[in-house]
């Protein structure tokens, strides 16, 4: 529901028939969510891992204001579990298992006066000026999330009776929004760019020189899982000119491997005996999984 701002003229093109509104009802979900917890927003840091917030007001014919807010935010998580060096494991009666989860949950909120209902409402509660205004919101967060997990090198790992399992999984989920906005009687300027760079990684192995047998099932598994959301908007009010613009960039690379060998292939000779047996069965999976949802907009009143 954008109320206030006229969307006659615009064409919205989908992938299919009731995908657009599915789109749609997963915003509104997003948004209803979010602000449940907007009546915590005296105190932000209980909620979000970054906020800034600025605003002005000046009076007076012939005056000018000038806002902003900045949010640089870098975030590194890191997940590690193995069985390597000379070590050597045995499990008479259960399974032996090496898991690692690396878990990141990053909200991000800048703006020049916050009012997260605005933003899906039109009314971004902007600066006021007499004058002429200028203002904008730079977001950058960079969020760097992996796993992994593996049995090393002259190892030797033994369930006689149960499962070896070696498993790595990466879960980000990332909300970032970004406003800006101005109401001016002259002239207005507001804009809003937003960076996200988002790195993932999850990667489970065991490697070529390593010796593990299992009396049932050996497994490596590597699963990396994301959700990203991204919400910017700018709206400019009143005056004889107002330009408002929007950049949302997105950058996200996520990579998902599971083998039984080496870190890029860098072996040339296995060792005699060593090697992966199974009294069942052997299995190697991937799963990866992406769900990016970015809307921006600007608009001029």
């Amino acid at each position: 529901d954008f109320t206030g701002i006229d969307f006659s003229n615009t064409v919205v093109t989908t992938g299919g028939d009731g995908w657009g509104q599915s789109l749609w009802n997963d915003v509104q979900a997003l948004y209803n969510g979010v602000k449940g917890v907007q009546a915590d927003v005296k105190n932000p840091g209980a909620f979000f891992t970054s906020f800034t917030n600025t605003a002005l007001s000046a009076e007076g014919s012939g005056t000018a204001g000038l806002a902003g807010s900045v949010d640089i935010t870098s975030i590194g998580n890191t997940a590690d579990a193995h069985i390597s060096g000379t070590a050597q494991v045995t499990s008479e009666t259960g399974d032996v298992s090496v898991d690692s989860t690396a878990n990141a949950t990053v909200i991000n909120v800048a703006g020049m006066a916050f009012d997260l209902n605005g933003i899906l409402q039109g009314e971004l509660n902007p600066g006021v000026t007499a004058g002429s205004s200028l203002g904008g919101t730079y977001e950058q967060i960079t969020l760097k999330n992996s796993s992994t997990s593996y049995i090393g090198d002259n190892t030797k790992v033994e369930a006689t009776k149960g499962s070896v399992d070696v498993n790595s999984d990466t879960e980000t989920f990332a909300l970032d929004v970004g406003q800006s906005g101005d109401k001016a009687e002259k002239f207005g300027v507001t804009g809003v760019f937003d960076l996200l760079n988002i790195t993932n990684s999850s990667e489970a192995y065991i490697q070529s020189n390593a010796t593990v047998s299992a009396g049932e099932d050996v497994g490596v598994t590597a699963t990396n899982n994301l959700s990203d959301f991204v919400v910017d908007g700018a709206l400019g009010m009143g005056g004889t000119v107002q330009v408002g613009v929007t950049i949302g960039w997105n950058q996200i690379d996520s990579t998902t491997l599971a083998y039984i060998g080496d870190p890029g292939n860098s072996r040339t000779s296995i060792c005699s005996g060593c090697g992966v047996t199974a009294g069942g069965d052997v299995n190697v999976t991937a799963n990866s999984s992406e769900d990016v949802y970015a809307i921006s907009f600007a608009a001029a009143k």
